[in-house]
């Protein structure tokens, strides 16, 4: 059989059937209107009068009155399916990066005519500079037909906090699945044993310490300590562990709701809980209860949460915690009044690797790479800190704010000088979920100097939300040595559910 072209495959799709934009059911609110706003501003940009001559300024405006916002297109978007390879694929992602889901359904669909190698590792998304030389030996074996020893390697390579683990095939024989009971193994503090129902009723700002949702390697990217969060919400915790515990795979957790907690949202995490009391995130998920009462003869409902690779050391306890809102990743619900669980009937359930079923993978280096072209970066004399949150007592209020370090000034080889500045704005009331709002606004300038040419574009989403749809305001603004050659604005009511 002739070999097939080969590619780096890299998605955002979970191993679930979903739709883009939303997760578990809810819209998110994280990343979304911000990618939208630098969408509309990059597809807003100009011809370059360098390369296209005099006809820049009428193909411009032509541009600027064809531009759409591209976000309600995008939560409407159907349901993604499931990730299949349709060539040989080398899979790669970060833990925390939303792909790694994608990336294991992919290593678990490997056959002999359509191979799979999969690593997992501990990076933000994008491609790693470590995993270069095996993307290069991937391509060197099928685009150049060399010998390469490709396929050698096993299924899924993984970090696991402490060492490279090596798993052939995926799902690994060595991971076994180990229940933990809410009532027992795992129990949460202060519930009196004669209740049968524990309520979660989270505050609004549940999730201000959540991190990025695609984070990109930022200083802010990545979440702190979680007990703010986990003060916030009902935690489940276990006993100090007498071992340590390697996870690798996706938990998942079974709940059994009040009928009457139907519609609402369930966010779990899983943290490790070290002796002094720090908590540290390790995995987490969200689902929305299904609106209509279940039946006698339904299933419970599952949260599966987002894969792991870790390994909690001795000493620390496991923590399961609850609550019913995660802002600013997620857009709340109407209903303040959150839900309830019976924890004699919920249990969370932990894929347990075996250290001796599986071999130690060769750790990744990064190669020497060549010089990137000169590129000069200015940066802002008063530099806005990456994540700012600021709570309002009298009002009640939570913002928080956050300016990506990539801004500043950039001149080109040949020229260009590109400008950027974003600041993406979050709010929200303690108790009023509907008050929430966020704000993305973007400036990108272009200048040739030697030429007199100076483009600036504004443009700005703003986002309110009612019970059943999030209220869009978008801005363009374009000007021409600072004179404003168009304006635009467009209001969307966009549906919130998922039909």
């Amino acid at each position: 059989m002739a070999r097939r072209p080969a590619l780096v495959q890299r998605t955002d799709r979970p191993a679930r059937h979903r739709r883009p934009h939303r997760l578990g059911g809810a819209v998110l609110a994280a990343d979304g209107h911000t990618r939208a706003t630098a969408h509309l501003a990059d597809a807003a940009r100009p011809p370059d009068p360098l390369y296209v001559g005099d006809d820049w300024r009428a193909l411009w405006l032509a541009r600027l009155d064809a531009l759409e916002p591209p976000l309600a297109d995008w939560l409407d978007a159907p349901a993604a399916p499931a990730p299949v390879a349709a060539v040989p694929t080398l899979a790669v992602a970060g833990w925390s990066d939303p792909s790694a889901a994608a990336v294991l359904a992919l290593a678990e669909r490997s056959t002999a005519a359509v191979p799979v190698r999969a690593v997992l590792g501990p990076w933000p998304h994008g491609l790693p500079d470590e995993l270069l030389p095996e993307a290069l030996r991937w391509y060197d074996h099928w685009l150049r037909d060399l010998d390469t020893g490709a396929l050698a390697t096993p299924a899924l390579r993984s970090w696991l906090g402490t060492r490279w683990s090596a798993d052939d095939p995926w799902p690994s024989p060595g991971v076994r699945q180990v229940g933990y009971g809410l009532d027992g193994p795992l129990r949460a503090a202060g519930t009196a044993s004669e209740d049968r129902w524990v309520r979660v009723r989270s505050p609004q700002h549940t999730g201000l310490n959540a991190g990025a949702y695609v984070p990109h390697g930022r200083p802010a990217d990545r979440p702190p300590d979680q007990r703010e969060e986990d003060g916030r919400s009902v935690c489940f915790d276990s006993r100090p562990l007498p071992e340590p515990l390697e996870l690798h795979g996706s938990p998942a957790l079974t709940l059994h709701p009040d009928p009457l907690s139907g519609g609402a949202l369930v966010a779990a995490r899983l943290c490790a809980v070290a002796p002094d009391g720090t908590s540290t995130l390790l995995t987490r998920g969200v689902l929305t209860l299904p609106a209509a009462p279940a039946a006698p003869a339904d299933p419970d409902p599952v949260l599966v949460l987002a894969p792991v690779g870790a390994t909690v050391p001795p000493g620390h306890r496991l923590r399961l915690t609850l609550s019913s809102t995660y802002w600013p990743w997620l857009w709340p619900g109407a209903d303040p009044d959150g839900f309830a669980v019976d924890p004699s009937r919920s249990a969370l359930t932990l894929p347990v690797h075996d250290p001796a079923a599986s071999t130690d993978a060769a750790p990744f280096r990064s190669p020497t790479l060549p010089l990137p072209p000169p590129l000069h970066l200015t940066e802002p004399l008063t530099a806005r800190p990456e994540r700012v949150t600021v709570h309002d007592i009298g009002r009640r209020e939570w913002r928080t704010e956050l300016s990506p370090a990539t801004d500043g000034t950039r001149t080109h080889p040949d020229g260009l000088v590109r400008a950027e500045h974003t600041v993406t704005a979050y709010r929200v009331l303690t108790a009023t979920p509907l008050s929430a709002q966020a704000r993305t606004d973007r400036t990108l300038r272009l200048e040739r100097p030697a030429l007199g040419w100076d483009i600036t574009l504004h443009t700005r989403t703003e986002l309110r939300c009612d019970a059943t749809h999030l209220l869009a305001h978008t801005q363009l603004r374009a000007e021409e040595a600072g004179n404003v050659v168009f304006e635009k604005e467009w209001h969307q009511r966009i549906r919130r559910d998922a039909t």
